[in-house]
């Protein structure tokens, strides 16, 4: 990063991290993967002004972040994916990960994703969410790796022998 750090994005109307497309278990807030947090109400926040620190004021996703490479148009609630970067530690590699909102991440999102990742030699990470029948996620993450071989058919054997690489311990 440069001296001149570029101001955090404000995000304005989005509130997809709240609304239950990420599992967030703090000792002050716990936000099982499908529940929206239970602060948040059709108005936003309805403890913003009294939010605790973490997760509410620390996280920041990867559009909002400072001199973030994420162009307007991929805030969340717009391309339907949270970016988190650096967000998965495996075997001394970092991955960035992409979560949907909603089932899916649309095309035009993951092709834009794609080249990005290629173009700054960055692996990552993209879900697509399983959906139970009430529109919720179930909590289960099938997974689109972008990695170099032999990292990338690595990660594929160890998750294909049932571990699982968004709840590692």
């Amino acid at each position: 990063m440069t001296e001149n750090k570029a101001a955090r994005r404000d995000y304005g109307e989005c509130d997809v991290c709240c609304r239950g497309w990420l599992k967030i278990n703090t000792d002050e807030i716990k936000i099982p993967i499908g529940e929206a947090c239970q602060h948040l109400s059709d108005v936003g926040c309805g403890i913003y002004t009294t939010r605790p620190e973490n997760p509410c004021r620390t996280f920041f996703c990867g559009w909002a972040a400072e001199d973030s490479p994420l162009p307007e148009w991929m805030q969340p609630h717009n391309s339907r994916a949270i970016v988190l970067f650096n967000a998965i530690q495996w075997q001394g590699y970092t991955f960035d990960q992409v979560v949907p909102v909603g089932e899916e991440i649309s095309r035009k999102t993951i092709e834009w994703l794609l080249v990005f990742f290629k173009a700054h030699n960055r692996m990552a990470v993209i879900g697509k969410n399983e959906m139970q029948f009430n529109g919720k996620p179930s909590g289960k993450v099938m997974l689109m790796i972008f990695a170099p071989e032999p990292v990338k058919s690595q990660l594929e054997a160890w998750c294909q022998k049932g571990n699982d690489l968004l709840n590692q311990k």
